[in-house]
């Protein structure tokens, strides 16, 4: 039981998309001042479920804050509909998922084929072999034949692991995508604005209790 219940409740009996109300109206249906903080921070009004209790309360009856005006006293609780929830996760940072969509694994690319053919593991293994030789001689004193052995020449370059390039031709970008699209649209970046605000004001407070 909380004391604004009353919100929830009111926001239920509703029935359209919208819900204008200022914060003189919450407080009337709620029967409750609301707090200080409320009055003066953005933050407050944000949708993260963990923000404060009557944050759960309109989220709760199928609505979010939206519009805050806090110079005006007055915000709109906007309907979430079943295409909303599907967008977006209650609880999920706004910048997960920015860039769903943009690579693609190529459908005819067998991902049990692997990664060395049995000739570059042969190479790979005749180089771990020299190695050893080398740090063998070198232990040993190193003997001229040894400083003077250079091996044949690989194929491939040297110092190059051989797992570089072993996935080339396995994503590919959208050309479609559009590379300057902001990861975040407006609401959402007014929510993680408002997420690291009331990070701020956390440590603040918990700084000055100690």
């Amino acid at each position: 039981m909380s004391k604004y219940d009353g919100l929830g409740t009111y926001l239920r009996r509703q029935t359209g998309p919208d819900v204008s109300m200022t914060f003189s109206e919450i407080e009337a249906v709620t029967g409750t001042k609301l707090p200080p903080k409320a009055q003066h921070s953005r933050a407050w009004w944000s949708n993260n479920a963990s923000n404060n209790v009557m944050t759960r309360i309109w989220l709760d009856a199928g609505f979010e804050s939206a519009q805050v005006d806090m110079k005006g006293r007055k915000l709109v609780f906007r309907r979430v509909t079943i295409e909303d929830t599907g967008r977006k996760k209650q609880n999920r940072h706004p910048a997960l998922g920015a860039m769903k969509g943009t690579v693609t694994i190529d459908p005819s690319w067998d991902l049990t084929r692997p990664t060395m053919d049995d000739e570059e593991i042969a190479e790979m293994e005749a180089n771990l072999d020299r190695t050893a030789d080398m740090i063998d001689a070198g232990a040993s004193g190193m003997s001229e034949a040894a400083r003077d052995y250079q091996g044949p020449e690989p194929e491939k370059k040297r110092g190059r692991h051989p797992l570089i390039g072993c996935m080339k031709g396995t994503f590919w970008m959208d050309p479609e995508w559009d590379w300057t699209k902001p990861a975040l649209d407006p609401e959402e970046l007014k929510e993680w604005e408002a997420s690291l605000a009331r990070k701020i004001d956390l440590y603040e407070s918990g700084r000055t209790k100690k």
